[in-house]
């Protein structure tokens, strides 16, 4: 595979020593084609597994960043408006947090329970 990926880009630059500027760019956008062609028509379709797999770890991944962005802007929010600081009535604030919390231990049990599935289904192989 490595070998046809250099001679094409071999090719490629054979074609593209000479002519002006544009020639070069066609051969450049031409022989990136092909290649994207020769990609698409090699690469295997994912399994079921491996689709459900690169869903949760997504979903995880989302998660886990608009969690921490959250939380990041609400310190930054109590450090940098001390001045302005609203604060929130004693039942929402308890929410805020239950809610933050309970994320955070879901998402972290999400992923200890796939590991360990993980794990186990490879020691039986």
């Amino acid at each position: 595979m490595q070998r046809q990926v250099a001679k094409r880009q071999q090719i490629s630059t054979q074609k593209s020593a000479g002519g002006n500027i544009f020639r070069r760019m066609i051969d450049k956008l031409i022989s990136y084609l092909s290649l994207v062609k020769w990609i698409l028509k090699v690469a295997q379709r994912p399994t079921p597994d491996q689709l459900k797999t690169t869903a949760k770890v997504t979903l995880i991944m989302v998660l886990v960043v608009g969690m921490y962005a959250f939380i990041i802007s609400l310190i930054r929010y109590i450090v940098f408006m001390r001045g302005a600081l609203v604060t929130l009535p004693p039942p929402y604030n308890y929410i805020l947090i239950g809610v933050i919390a309970g994320s955070c231990l879901g998402i972290g049990l999400f992923v200890y329970l796939s590991l360990r599935r993980t794990v186990k289904s490879r020691e039986r192989r």
